[in-house]
């Protein structure tokens, strides 16, 4: 009897395998009937949507519908898709006859206008990326006497300094509400010195660096909670967080 029961076993388990066998084989041989793009992005308007994925597959002579699985392009495909700037993460997977695209675009975080060159974005792990018209979001906007991005790597902490910086107190005024509300802008004064903007044109700040930011934005809010509303808005042009333990009102 355990003879028969170990029969049947083996000949359940080569059943299962020929049918694995056979719907890989099925499934190989079986022609791309389509493309499922599927596209991953925080903003308001996808910077790549559908339609720029096919018009770069066909321009790079990638074809995909009609071959057979096994002879799809996929290294190509995932290449050319992982080197545009905008793209962040490529995903190929298989559903039924059909290829799936997912993609994850970067999120951006800040648009910067150097005194040298031509104007770009920065996400928010700190990579360059060129400017396109399709961005539609509203960003921080940094500008003034900003240095050269080091274009030999998009590695945030080989960027110099300033630039780190800039980095660091944008993505602040971004998760922080009350900064979020109050300043859309960062500039850099002739000092290399790093001023936020008042939405509103009130009172501005000199940050200096992201040095002690912690600190720094808790003096903004204690100033903006706590004196404000007993000075009024109209005494001071900028305030100076920049030393310890201490607010500088300018008027």
């Amino acid at each position: 009897m355990s003879r028969i029961k170990l029969v049947f076993k083996i000949i359940v388990v080569v059943c299962i395998l020929v049918l694995v066998i056979f719907v890989i084989f099925k499934r190989q041989n079986e022609s791309c009937t389509g493309i499922k793009i599927a596209i991953e992005y925080s903003g308001n308007k996808k910077i790549v949507d559908e339609k720029e994925v096919l018009s770069l597959l066909e321009e790079n002579k990638i074809k995909i519908i009609g071959i057979k699985m096994k002879e799809l392009q996929l290294n190509e495909v995932q290449q050319l898709l992982s080197n545009h700037p905008y793209v962040k993460k490529c995903k190929l997977s298989r559903s039924s006859s059909q290829l799936v695209i997912n993609l994850q675009l970067r999120q951006l975080l800040m648009q910067l206008f150097p005194q040298k060159g031509n104007t770009y974005f920065m996400d928010w792990d700190g990579n360059k990326l060129p400017f396109s018209s399709k961005v539609t979001e509203k960003l921080i906007i940094a500008n003034g006497h900003i240095p050269e991005y080091n274009s030999d790597t998009n590695q945030i902490h080989k960027q110099p300094q300033l630039i780190q910086d800039l980095h660091t107190i944008a993505k602040i005024m971004v998760e922080d509400t009350l900064c979020q509300s109050l300043y859309s802008q960062l500039y850099v004064n002739e000092n290399k010195e790093i001023e936020m903007i008042h939405k509103e044109g009130k009172i501005n700040v000199l940050v200096g660096n992201s040095s002690n930011i912690d600190e720094k934005v808790f003096k903004i809010k204690e100033f903006n909670l706590s004196v404000l509303p007993t000075t009024g808005e109209d005494r001071y042009k900028m305030i100076d967080v920049r030393f310890q333990n201490r607010i500088i009102a300018k008027k």
